[in-house]
């Protein structure tokens, strides 16, 4: 099983240590040991974050969806960005890495490797079915979905980018379901995927505003 490296600053060491981080003598570095839950050490996980999509601002998104093992309809939850947020892209003349403004349509965001601390604090506040799981066929860690009911990790293509299903509704009706909550706080993350908003964003559910929260 893949091992995460963690970055502790010297201040921090003894409560990774307590928490169970090991120490690798040869890469001069902590890690979380194999096989361990990541979610303790999340916010170490964040000091060595390399992003490549940001925003001033983000949307927690919650829609139910029926879990494909125990038939159980469960709620799924993700990251939609406003119109405006920026990805990194790199230049294919001089391979440099430059960041660039969507145009006005938002977007959801998945395959998330890495996740800077106010959206991962705000999402565990709201749910912790949403969270940093192993996924064996890829021999890599992401924030996934799992069924309230089994645990079974909901795979990111079938809940981001599957018509129909999930946060990619067909019709006016199924995006009446999603629920979308601004919060007024920076969203920066390390994702591998994310699509341009369908027309049907303003046809979802848009909840009061959640005030923004400090870091921890």
């Amino acid at each position: 099983m893949l091992v995460l490296d963690l970055c502790v600053p010297p201040d921090e060491v003894d409560r990774a240590r307590a928490l169970g981080a090991l120490w690798n003598t040869e890469r001069q570095l902590w890690q979380v040991p194999a096989g361990s839950d990541p979610m303790p050490f999340a916010a170490w996980l964040v000091a060595g974050l390399e992003c490549n999509i940001r925003a001033p601002g983000y949307f927690v998104a919650t829609t139910p969806f029926c879990c494909w093992r125990c038939r159980g309809i469960t709620h799924v939850h993700g990251f939609a960005l406003p119109a405006g947020y920026e990805a990194l892209n790199t230049d294919d003349e001089s391979g440099e890495d430059y960041w660039e403004e969507a145009d006005d349509s938002p977007t959801f965001v998945y395959h998330i490797d890495c996740l800077s601390l106010e959206p991962m604090e705000r999402m565990r506040s709201v749910t912790d079915t949403y969270r940093l799981c192993y996924d064996r066929g890829l021999d890599a860690y992401h924030w996934l979905n799992v069924c309230h009911y089994c645990g079974l990790q909901l795979n990111d293509t079938a809940v981001f980018s599957e018509l129909g299903y999930g946060f990619m509704p067909l019709t006016p009706e199924q995006a009446k379901h999603i629920t979308l909550c601004y919060v007024d706080a920076p969203f920066t993350a390390s994702a591998g995927g994310w699509w341009l908003g369908s027309q049907l964003f303003d046809s979802m559910t848009f909840a009061l505003p959640h005030r923004s929260i400090s870091k921890v």
